[in-house]
């Protein structure tokens, strides 16, 4: 097999252009995929397929001979990765840019993802990645030099499909045979032909007469796996699927899962609650995001007896693949070694973007997060080189054993900000827990103080388990406390016993839960804070004594399985109407402040004079319990609110 081929053409629109005209000389438009912003000029390129970067995993399962690669505004990490993996052997992935000299210094669409909804330029990643161009002597053609020289010069040989399995494979299949395994986990990077093997897997058991139902994210994702079947797989999308098992619909032998990591753990196990036997197959080095934990935290949290294996050998290209190599080396998946240095004992640091980058220890420390977090993705690594307010506090010792990633939130003065805040007007980017917080108890103090937001803890994996994630946050916080002018530290993260034991043995205190739980965890999300200074101390009081005389009120699902904070609630229900009350029934009624926030507050209405016989809708919301579906409801909301609204208007102040 060729090598697969990279290289970089550089020039204006018009000269990009005449290229790619040139290329329909000796190349069917059907063999040219153009990846590019969707709000890009299309008419530029009119050869071949055009996918916006957002639509990039619908390539996943299919093979490409050409790919133009469109970075002349953004840099879109994902869709690259994704891509690549996309071309066969003997292709060639053209990148398009306009600039090459200060290519660093022109803004990046792609900051709009990961820069708090600002466009801004990205340094120190976009020379990262002119860095990785010359160090894998990729050639840069560009309009001023090579007047007329065509990228589209070579073919790719042509390659017919091998429909048998390979050594690795045979070897696979035969120990599956003899094992049985009823719960299987498949992962491999990209291009080891993992759904291939699937579909030898999938044929052999219809062949003994079992039935099949075959799920991925998208069915173009399986048309490999179905190719190699070589019989008829019944797919169903994972949300139908799991609606029509909850409903009794449908029944079979055995599920397969294609790419399961890209689907939330929750879904995953769900599903995997209705089938004797599973098998599951997927990428797992990020390229869509999905981190490199999966499979140990796949397994960790469902109880079912799961065997993993994994794949080698490449397929799709060769081994030792520049390209490959390439794209590793700029997702930062190519583990690297720092620096020996002679240090007796376990060190912390504090780091800024630029001294991380310096002293070699950006990459490390995201290699760090991708172990730890499984959803860690190219968007993370995009904020580590450029993002904004952000600091970095590592533990070393020889090397890199664990970190903490924080980011400044608050410090807002702006009166029309903060007034649209708390009536759910206005959501800034970049303030995640101010935010929350100034709307669930209606006061402005966590927007206007200074705070920093832990977003992310990790601790080397053979390490874990030792305390030494409670040590790096304890120096942590002594070094927080030594900051002018910072008032609290806070955290989100899905709520389990486990960790909030970790946070409030740290000396964290919850003081908020969502509603609702999030795609990828399945957890609720939690708000603990930590105060600093002492109006932060006085903050957080006020806020942790709210957040215990609303819980009860919430509904909250987690009260049923969590007995101390069933206890809590039970303990601190406050049934008078408090000065914030006011606040949170006034912004519901009259603005945007959502139903859940102002749920306490509704609550306490209904033991004031005059409420029961002048909100109906309210009294039966809490009497007859119409909590399931009615609020989900914007009809029914808009009532409520209009309802509520009258009585405010009635009401003497």
């Amino acid at each position: 097999m060729q090598d697969r081929k990279c290289l970089i053409l550089v020039g204006d629109d018009a000269y990009l252009t005449h290229q790619l005209q040139q290329a329909s000389a000796h190349l069917a438009p059907e063999s040219l995929l153009l990846l590019q912003n969707a709000h890009c000029e299309n008419s530029l390129f009119p050869l071949g397929q055009i996918v916006p970067f957002e639509k990039s995993k619908n390539l996943l399962g299919q093979e490409f001979p050409y790919l133009l690669f469109d970075a002349r505004h953004q840099l879109h990490l994902e869709s690259l990765a994704i891509a690549s993996g996309t071309l066969k052997a003997g292709g060639v992935l053209v990148i398009l840019l306009n600039h090459w000299q200060n290519y660093a210094e022109q803004p990046d669409l792609d900051s709009l993802r990961w820069a708090d909804g600002q466009c801004i330029a990205s340094p120190l990643f976009r020379l990262f990645f002119q860095e990785q161009i010359h160090h894998f002597a990729f050639p840069v053609l560009q309009q001023k030099y090579q007047d007329n020289l065509s990228p589209f010069s070579l073919l790719p040989e042509k390659k017919k499909e091998n429909l048998t399995l390979t050594l690795e494979q045979e070897d696979l299949y035969q120990k599956l045979l003899a094992q049985q395994p009823s719960h299987v986990l498949i992962t491999a990077k990209r291009g080891r032909g993992k759904s291939a093997f699937a579909g030898f897997l999938a044929q052999h058991f219809l062949a003994q007469g079992k039935t099949i139902i075959l799920t991925a994210p998208n069915k173009q994702a399986v048309q490999t796996l179905m190719l190699f079947c070589a019989k008829p797989l019944t797919f169903m999308a994972p949300d139908a699927l799991l609606l029509a098992l909850e409903k009794g619909s449908c029944k079979a032998d055995l599920l397969f899962i294609d790419e399961a990591a890209m689907l939330p753990l929750p879904l995953l196990q769900r599903l995997s609650r209705f089938f004797p036997k599973l098998v599951c197959t997927t990428t797992v080095e990020s390229y869509e995001g999905t981190g490199r934990g999966f499979a140990l935290k796949f397994m960790q949290e469902n109880a079912l007896p799961w065997q993993h294996f994994r794949l080698q050998t490449p397929l799709r290209w060769k081994e030792h693949d520049p390209l490959e190599k390439w794209v590793e080396s700029l997702l930062g998946f190519q583990p690297l070694k720092l620096e020996k240095q002679k240090k007796e004992k376990l060190t912390y640091q504090l780091y800024s973007q630029q001294t991380l980058w310096q002293k070699n220890r950006l990459l490390p420390f995201y290699q760090l997060l991708s172990q730890a977090h499984y959803r860690t993705a190219p968007t993370d690594l995009r904020r580590l080189f450029d993002g904004e307010n952000q600091h970095f506090f590592l533990a070393e010792k020889e090397q890199l054993i664990g970190g903490i990633w924080a980011l400044t939130e608050g410090h807002l003065q702006e009166e029309n900000l903060l007034t649209g805040i708390l009536q759910g007007e206005r959501r800034p980017r970049g303030h995640l827990v101010a935010q929350l917080l100034a709307q669930s108890a209606q006061d402005l103090r966590p927007c206007q103080f200074s705070s920093w937001r832990i977003s992310r803890i990790a601790i080397e994996k053979n390490l874990q388990n030792q305390q030494i994630g409670q040590q790096l946050m304890q120096n942590f916080i002594h070094l927080a406390q030594s900051q002018k002018n910072l008032d609290f530290l806070s955290v989100s993260f899905g709520y389990n016993e486990k960790l909030a034991h970790f946070w409030q043995k740290c000396g964290f205190t919850l003081v908020f839960l969502a509603e609702t739980q999030t795609a990828s965890s399945g957890c609720y999300s939690a708000v603990f804070l930590y105060p600093l200074s002492q109006r932060g101390k006085t903050l957080c009081a006020f806020l942790r004594q709210t957040f215990k005389q609303n819980l009860a009120f919430y509904q909250h699902s987690l009260l049923e399985t969590v007995p101390s904070l069933q206890k809590l609630a039970q303990d601190n229900a406050c049934f008078l109407l408090k000065p914030n009350d006011v606040a949170s029934l006034h912004n519901f009624a009259f603005a945007h402040l959502r139903f859940y926030f102002a749920l306490p507050a509704l609550k306490r209405l209904l033991q004031e004079k005059n409420t029961l016989e002048n909100c109906p809708l309210l009294k039966d919301y809490f009497t007859e319990k119409q909590w399931v579906n009615q609020p989900s409801s914007r009809q029914w909301q808009k009532k409520l609110r209009d309802e509520i609204a009258q009585f405010l208007k009635q009401k003497p102040q």
